[in-house]
């Protein structure tokens, strides 16, 4: 079978020359990977993610910038279909599943890090459809075999070593009730906060993209109301992976203090 897709790989540096020899991938819906390996330590870890302009995830660096303005990860892959072929929203969620779940198996024997820790609503794709968007995707894997792409291809991967952290509201706190226990990584930059920590109840005091981060938590149900000493807060129903330090501790402090202010402590 000829495969009928496109993928763009290139680094985040070198966003600006991808995008102006590729302008109609970028223009195009799809989905993409973001993928952090390091060569010396060998380890990598990888998210998934689709959207209806590839551009608005690939040309946005506060996307794939840590707090100290570094990338957070060594490449950028942009999936989409070829010629004028747009993904629609059934294609784009269905093709995500299929990415999260193979590659959330495939990182308990090979040692990477899957970053996806939640999924998106499932996909109304017809049984029709469903089975093209299958067969396309065996093919993709291929394609992103052959590219060398981590997590795709043959390699071994050591698993990131993480550090312990917790914090925790004061005895005097009355609104931002918090107590969270995560492990931080940081050859991977991730933070893996644990199922039954506690986030404080508000949003407003914080970036608007870190609100809409825990807006999305409270709608999918990874952050469900509870109490915690009699107070209003939020519960982690389930473990949930952060992209970087300062969303973990704008979503659970709801505060734009960061991560070394005397916040989170080391175990």
């Amino acid at each position: 079978m000829q495969w009928k897709g496109q993928v763009v790989i290139f680094s985040p540096e070198e966003r600006k020359k991808a995008r102006a020899e590729n302008r109609e991938v970028f223009g195009k819906s799809g989905v993409y990977l973001y993928v952090n390996e390091n060569k010396n330590e060998k380890t990598a870890s990888i998210y998934v993610g689709q959207a209806r302009h590839l551009d608005s995830r690939a040309d946005d660096p506060k996307r794939f910038t840590d707090d100290d303005g570094s990338t957070k990860y060594s490449s950028i892959v942009l999936i989409t279909r070829e010629d004028d072929l747009q993904m629609d929203e059934n294609w784009r969620q269905h093709l995500e599943h299929l990415l999260i779940d193979n590659l959330t198996d495939r990182s308990k024997r090979k040692g990477f890090v899957c970053e996806n820790r939640t999924r998106e609503p499932a996909s109304y794709a017809t049984k029709k459809e469903r089975g093209i968007i299958e067969s396309w995707y065996s093919e993709l894997e291929k394609e992103l075999e052959m590219s060398g792409i981590a997590g795709f291809d043959s390699r071994n991967f050591f698993a990131p070593v993480t550090q312990t952290y917790h914090c925790e509201s004061g005895k005097s706190a009355r609104t931002k009730i918090f107590k969270a226990k995560c492990e931080y990584s940081e050859v991977a930059g991730t933070v893996h906060v644990l199922k039954d920590s506690y986030a404080a109840i508000g949003r407003c005091q914080v970036a608007v993209t870190h609100q809409r981060v825990k807006s999305n938590l409270i709608e999918k149900g990874v952050l469900i109301e509870a109490k915690l000493n009699g107070k209003d807060c939020y519960r982690f129903s389930q473990d949930f992976t952060f992209s970087s330090k300062s969303e973990a501790t704008a979503v659970i402090v709801n505060s734009p203090r960061s991560w070394n202010d005397n916040l989170w402590f080391a175990e």
